[in-house]
């Protein structure tokens, strides 16, 4: 199968392609390189082709898109305090590019679609965990642009035929998360290696659904082979909520030693609380194991030490 995976330069692109490139998926990663921390890395892959284009450009799209037969649309602008700055350039990119792509897809008559959406549709719960129905309610700029592009998708699968697959991802970690991609975990512990405290915003109560990087990198193959008509939604998440107070704990016990932690007010646009119901998920996959926080993060310890 090939398989054009957009954004394959960041965080999530990367082991992305780096694992279905692996399994033996032929792939071409379209990233304008802006924010791509791992563009050197993918040049050292051998068989993955690789185009510096923006999504924005839609010509440049429909004629990379040839011949091919699925796309993880993964690029995005995913900072939601700079959303909240800069909304306009949010839309351009997270919105026009994203209806670019099904353009594209719609002209070169490629019929599958996998979207990188995010949890921050929901904004703060009315009821947890979220399921899918779940009304959506974003508090920032980006998780607006997260709906309506989850709204085009499903015109184009509607009006078109296009099979999408939305994957509202939780909170992705792993090894090489940095820069723009950095949530808790990445920030936490390059705070660590650098000797400095821990800031937390808010009383550290708030709770979030951890899902390790590879984990999304199986779930997507998984649901590449999947044959699902149509429009349909998926939360990737482990359906496990846990507290930054007890992140905190957990990367004490695993350094071995205590941190100085700081607290300050919260974050605009912040959510308090959030955690994954996830048996849409389990149902289409017939059964899966999330790996466990602290397995996963003694992984991407693993790559901070080998990396600072």
């Amino acid at each position: 199968m090939k398989i054009i995976v957009t954004g394959g330069a960041g965080f999530i692109g990367y082991h992305v392609v780096k694992y279905l490139h692996s399994r033996g998926y032929k792939i071409k990663v379209i990233d304008n390189f802006s924010r791509a921390f791992f563009s050197e890395k993918l040049k050292k892959i051998h068989g993955i082709e690789i185009k510096q284009i923006d999504i924005r450009d839609k010509f440049m799209l429909i004629n990379e898109f040839k011949g091919y037969d699925l796309i993880i649309h993964l690029a995005a602008l995913i900072n939601v305090e700079e959303s909240l700055k800069y909304p306009d350039l949010y839309h351009s990119v997270n919105v026009n590019g994203t209806l670019n792509v099904l353009e594209s897809a719609r002209i070169n008559e490629i019929n599958q679609i996998i979207f990188s959406s995010s949890a921050a549709v929901y904004g703060n719960p009315i009821r947890l965990p979220i399921d899918e129905d779940h009304v959506l309610n974003p508090v920032s700029i980006y998780g607006a642009t997260k709906v309506i592009g989850e709204t085009y998708l499903k015109v184009y699968s509607h009006v078109f035929g296009i099979n999408c697959k939305i994957l509202r991802f939780f909170n992705v970690y792993g090894p090489g998360q940095s820069g723009e991609y950095s949530g808790v975990i990445s920030t936490f512990l390059r705070n660590i290696f650098e000797g400095k405290p821990l800031i937390v915003y808010g009383d550290g109560n708030q709770t979030r659904d951890f899902v390790f990087v590879e984990d999304i990198c199986n779930i997507i193959e998984r649901l590449i082979d999947l044959d699902i008509q149509g429009y349909s939604v998926f939360n990737v998440g482990t359906s496990k909520p846990t507290s930054v107070n007890k992140l905190i704990e957990i990367l004490q016990e695993i350094f071995g030693r205590r941190f100085k932690v700081v607290y300050t007010r919260e974050r605009v646009g912040d959510i308090k609380h959030s955690y994954a119901n996830n048996k849409r998920l389990l149902k289409a996959l017939g059964s899966y194991s999330f790996i466990p926080l602290y397995e996963g993060l003694k992984k991407t310890i693993e790559w901070f030490e080998n990396s600072v």
